[in-house]
């Protein structure tokens, strides 16, 4: 039976069958390294950006709570908190410090004109200044949050794109396995065919010799017996 697969191509077609199996393997083992290595780097680069993504995301929630969006409640909330917050209130001190030292140095201590002063720093200037410093602080913070979320699904939709990509390599690397497969096997049913027909073709001379031999024989036994009648 192994001298007939031979001899037909059997043997040479499950040879290429094993190659090709190897080879889509090959291929398919590449791939899910790809895949691994790519979805790695996606990971780190995506934990080094969700600091800075929840931080945005938390700055633009206080935003929109300092500017009512959120409700009256929450915005009266968000106010008070940063009128008692430690850093504001030190900064008040301060300013009004430095007011102070002023006007003693000027001869108004407590006269209407520092009130007057007094008022303007802890309305009308300190206290709006450093809210609307708050809030852009909030707008920055807001914004970088912003850009690293858009690094992130930058990173991956590129990362989405290559594996793509590389999938779709894998099938036509797989197809044109395929493809060579079935051109290759094909060959070897043809040379099997050949084969065949070549031995059919050999039997058939074969044949054909062993009766001119046969005919000779004939011919030369007649000739013998009529030799031999002829001597009688």
């Amino acid at each position: 039976m192994g001298l007939f697969d031979n001899f037909t191509g059997g043997k040479s077609r499950d040879d290429l069958a094993r190659g090709q199996a190897q080879a889509n393997a090959a291929l398919q083992r590449g791939f899910n390294q790809l895949v691994q290595n790519e979805n790695q780097f996606l990971d780190r680069s995506l934990g080094q950006l969700q600091p800075g993504i929840e931080a945005g995301d938390l700055a633009r929630e206080n935003q929109l709570v300092a500017l009512g969006l959120r409700g009256l409640e929450q915005q009266q909330n968000f106010f008070n908190n940063f009128q008692t917050d430690p850093g504001f209130g030190e900064a008040v001190n301060r300013g009004l410090a430095l007011i102070n030292q002023g006007n003693n140095a000027g001869g108004r201590s407590l006269s209407g004109g520092n009130l007057r002063d007094l008022t303007s720093f802890a309305t009308d200037q300190f206290l709006n200044q450093a809210f609307q410093s708050r809030l852009d602080r909030l707008s920055q913070l807001s914004e970088s949050g912003l850009g690293a979320r858009t690094n992130a699904a930058t990173l991956t939709s590129g990362t989405g794109q290559r594996i793509g990509g590389a999938g779709q390599a894998l099938g036509q690397a797989k197809a044109n396995t395929a493809l060579s497969f079935a051109n290759a096997s094909s060959a070897t049913r043809g040379a099997g065919i050949n084969n065949l027909v070549n031995l059919i073709n050999a039997g058939s001379n074969l044949f054909s010799s062993f009766g001119s031999l046969g005919s000779g024989l004939g011919s030369a036994k007649t000739g013998k017996a009529k030799l031999l009648d002829a001597k009688k």
